[in-house]
């Protein structure tokens, strides 16, 4: 689960983590289900005629719609946090002030507005950076992936197929994106916190 758990209800940057929690809590009880789900053994005929659609088909589409979801939501929440940095130390820039977009232009504003130098410098930023490229290719460009993507995925220990340089996405890959997105806001929290 989530690293950071010395929550101050009064902090506003604390606030938003821990609806982030909430939110990622939410996913993770309901991708469990359906990967329990998805290991049931088939009992019946149709349901066996089903099964040979499941892995290559529903399990990474499902995967894949995940993922996005939970990326969307961690974008919202990065931006809700730097307008709670902004809000609880004063700040005279919004996020939005800053060049960029995405994951990036928050992470910029935590480490030249925040003050957190060195976040960009991590291997959770690094794993943040390459979830990004992953996205992106997905959105952008049918999960096809060019050399970047490929050294993402390899990094982040997705599969790839060798013919077509397509993602194939599982269930287990959404769950990592979660862990490392919560790994690098409970960074950002410490680092804020051991900062003040």
């Amino acid at each position: 689960m989530h690293k950071f758990s010395n929550l101050d209800t009064n902090n506003p940057v604390h606030q938003v983590y821990g609806q982030y929690i909430t939110t990622l809590n939410a996913y993770r009880m309901s991708l469990g289900y359906l990967e329990r789900g998805f290991r049931k053994e088939p009992e019946d005929i149709l349901e066996k005629s089903f099964e040979s659609l499941m892995n290559p088909i529903i399990v990474p589409s499902v995967a894949n719609s995940f993922f996005l979801s939970v990326y969307g939501d961690y974008e919202y929440f990065l931006v809700e946090i730097c307008k709670a940095f902004k809000k609880k130390k004063e700040l005279k820039l919004t996020v939005g002030d800053l060049h960029g977009k995405g994951i990036e232009r928050s992470a910029n504003y935590f480490a030249k507005v925040v003050g957190l130098d060195d976040i960009k410098n991590t291997k959770e930023w690094s794993n943040l950076s390459n979830w990004n490229v992953i996205r992106n290719k997905m959105i952008h460009n049918y999960g096809i992936l060019d050399d970047k993507g490929i050294e993402a995925a390899n990094q982040l220990d997705i599969g790839v197929s060798e013919k077509s340089n397509k993602i194939y996405f599982g269930i287990e890959n959404v769950f990592d994106f979660i862990n490392h997105s919560d790994e690098f806001l409970s960074l950002i929290l410490f680092t804020a916190q051991a900062s003040e």
